[in-house]
Parts: structure tokens; C-alpha cells; sequence
């Protein structure tokens, strides 16, 4: 009996420690990962075409303004005036009439000045890694900054580089509400545990649906094309230019010797 007992503890203290230690290595995997990636400095900042705004609720549960939200709204409104992003995806969650995330950035983004036509609405973004895979498969977008807070962003980022994407990303100021940013740091351990999870078992967003392109990404797939175009006119041009050449060069007529 007490060989059996030991043998369930060594068993157990076993799993804690590898539990313990896939924790560790992600939430630190990630953090490290990603570093090299993400930008406070606005000045420091590359300039990107396009931007993704993750979605947060823009309440919180006393009625007050979440200070996660305005600070991602004020992060966008400063790097768009400051013509580092040209056009803002903002996407989140849209569960019901009454929740909305990437509507409320919506008009939050365009009471600030932004023009309308240089936002658009992902309201299938359920999950970070939703947001980041429709980039791509709705929006034809695989370049792109990433606005959040820090520890949101080194998942994201996380997630997007190795799902193929030359992302990027920026900081938003961080909320100083103690109790509420130490729930969410202690949510990100599990989020962190799940997003290689994700990409272990190549997980694909829930909801996928029609492409919708921004004039600018429109532009450039257009002229992709027409590129790709002229360079198979001229590949074909040299090709015909060679046979002929070719043919200039053999004799049409064969000597025969005596």
C-alpha cells in the first residue's frame, strides 16, 4: 500500500513540475519571442500601411471608461496623426446588440478626426488570434502593426509571426488600476499557455467569410498584377527576340561537298 501511495505522489509532483514548467516557458517563451518586435517609441516607430486595433470592453463594470480601451483609442488617434498607419482595423468581439467592441472603437476613432473610410470593422474578432488570421484571409493583410498594451501585444505578436505575418507592434499606455490590471496579468498566464497550444495544433479563427480590401491594399494587389503582367510580356518578347535571333543565325541552306 505505501508503495503504491509513493508511486502516486512521485506521479503527481511529477506533473506539477511539468505543468509548472510549460507555464514558465510560455509566459517567458513569449515575452522573450517577441521583444524585438514591439515599439513604445513612436518616433522609433516603421511606418505601416495598415493597423490592427484588438478589441477590450469600453465599460467596466461600475459604468466607468476602461482605461485599456481609451488608451488603445489614443494610441491609434496619435499614430494615425502622426502618419505612421494610414488605415485602422478595429476588431473585437459583437456578441449582441448591447456589446459591441469594434463598433464603439469605430466611433470613438472618428470622433477624434480619423475619416471613415480609413477604418474598418472586424466584428468576427472573438479571439487575438482571430483578429490577426481574418487580417489575412478577409482583409488580404499580412503586414500590419498591432496596437494594444504590452502584454497583450507580446501575444499577439507571438501568435501573428508565427502564423507567417510581418507584424509589428505598439504599446499602449498601460491602466493603473491595480486590481483590474492584475486580474488581466493573471488571465494572460492561461491565454499565454493556450496561444502556443494554438499554434502547436494549427488553430484556425472560428469565423471566416467574403475578402474586403482597403483602397490602398487594393491599389497594390492591382498593380502586382499589372507588374506580373509586363513581366511576362517581356519574358515572352525575349524569348521570341532569341528564336529569332537563333534563326538569323542558321544558315537556311546546306552546302554540299563534293
Amino acid at each position: 500500500m505505501k508503495i503504491k501511495y509513493s508511486l502516486i505522489l512521485k506521479i503527481t509532483l511529477a506533473a506539477i513540475f511539468f505543468i509548472a514548467a510549460f507555464v514558465f516557458c510560455c509566459y517567458f517563451g513569449i515575452e522573450k519571442y517577441s521583444e524585438k518586435y514591439i515599439y513604445s517609441d513612436i518616433k522609433k516607430l516603421p511606418k505601416k500601411d495598415f493597423a490592427i486595433v484588438l478589441g477590450t470592453n469600453k465599460k467596466l463594470k461600475d459604468g466607468r471608461i476602461n482605461p485599456f480601451y481609451k488608451n488603445r483609442i489614443d494610441a491609434a488617434v496619435d499614430l494615425y496623426r502622426n502618419a505612421k498607419v494610414k488605415y485602422l482595423i478595429v476588431s473585437g468581439a459583437n456578441p449582441s446588440i448591447y456589446y459591441n467592441e469594434p463598433e464603439d472603437m469605430k466611433k470613438d476613432l472618428m470622433a477624434a478626426g480619423i475619416p471613415e473610410n480609413h477604418i474598418q470593422a472586424d466584428y468576427a474578432g472573438r479571439r487575438t488570434l482571430d483578429s490577426l488570421l481574418r487580417a489575412e484571409k478577409i482583409f488580404d493583410i499580412s503586414d500590419y502593426l498591432i496596437i494594444s498594451q504590452k502584454f497583450h501585444n507580446q501575444r499577439a505578436i507571438f501568435l501573428a509571426r508565427f502564423n507567417g505575418h510581418q507584424a509589428i507592434a505598439f504599446n499602449a499606455r498601460d491602466t493603473v488600476l491595480k486590481k483590474r490590471s492584475k486580474k488581466v496579468r493573471i488571465r494572460e498566464i492561461g491565454a499565454r499557455c493556450k496561444a502556443v497550444l494554438d499554434i502547436v495544433f494549427h488553430k484556425k479563427a472560428k469565423i471566416y467569410g467574403e475578402k474586403i480590401t482597403f483602397p490602398d491594399n487594393k491599389n497594390k494587389l492591382e498593380k502586382q498584377a499589372e507588374n506580373k503582367l509586363k513581366n511576362n510580356l517581356k519574358n515572352n518578347l525575349e524569348i521570341d527576340n532569341k528564336e529569332n535571333h537563333q534563326k538569323a543565325e542558321r544558315p537556311n541552306f546546306v552546302i554540299k561537298e563534293n
